[in-house]
């Protein structure tokens, strides 16, 4: 079972997460919040030395919708995007919307479908 929906690269992450904040304005999504772990894990004193951000997005209506038919769902919100570097790569990925509702409640398939869609366009323009 693949839950992960992810694409790689040789541009810099700095480069891919420039591109994909940049895609993102053209959706109705929005990033709440955006964390470097390799910059929060060396301030704790341990050393880390791949790049790692952590970006939680929302698209409030879609948010709203999916809420109404089941409150439980939003153990899996806000949805995550991960930029990371490994073996001289950007991976930038998200776990996939559709797995995660099926979890919980099938009858919200038909939003968590245009959601992913939605973030798969991003990713892709964002590596491509």
């Amino acid at each position: 079972m693949k839950i992960i929906y992810k694409k790689s690269s040789k541009e810099a992450v700095e480069l891919i997460v420039n591109r994909f904040k940049e895609n993102l304005k053209d959706t109705n999504f929005g990033i709440l919040w955006e964390l470097d772990l390799k910059d929060k894990i060396n301030s704790k004193g341990i050393e880390f030395e791949n790049d790692y951000l952590i970006f939680e997005i929302c698209n409030p209506q879609m948010a709203k919708e999916i809420l109404e038919i089941n409150m439980d769902i939003g153990v899996f919100l806000p949805c995550k995007v991960i930029v990371y570097s490994e073996n001289n790569e950007t991976i930038i990925g998200m776990p996939e919307p559709t797995m995660l509702v099926d979890l919980v409640d099938a009858s919200a398939k038909k939003i968590a479908v245009d959601l992913e869609n939605q973030l798969k366009k991003v990713i892709d323009s964002t590596v491509s």
